[in-house]
């Protein structure tokens, strides 16, 4: 799976992880999964940190714009990150025993098996 699945799934895996499961399985599996997702997600947060203040300019306020003329720099580089491949575990449909509308498990299908 590419980080962009786990970004695009972000909502579903919080819901994930506030959910009431009925058995203790699902539970572990579920709790490995979000830790192993938030750790990707937080990296992805901190290469996105330090590109925004590669390709910026330093504001007055002491945050980082991304300046006109590196833009496109900057966003072939975010697409290459959000486009590598992470290697986790993928959560098993029997481990998802909860109430779902289609829009929530749709970012989901490409992280399950």
């Amino acid at each position: 799976m590419i980080l962009l699945d786990i970004l695009n799934a972000k909502t579903t895996i919080e819901k994930l992880n506030t959910t009431l499961f009925d058995d203790v399985e699902s539970a572990i599996a579920v709790a490995k999964f979000v830790k192993s997702a938030a750790a990707a997600l937080q990296q992805l947060e901190e290469k996105r940190v330090a590109m925004v203040k590669k390709y910026g300019d330093l504001q007055e306020n002491g945050s980082y714009k991304v300046s006109e003329k590196n833009i496109k720099k900057f966003e072939k580089d975010f697409n290459k990150l959000l486009n590598e491949e992470v290697d986790f575990p993928k959560l098993k449909v029997c481990d998802l025993f909860i109430k779902m509308t289609p829009a929530e498990a749709a970012p989901l299908m490409s992280i399950i098996e």
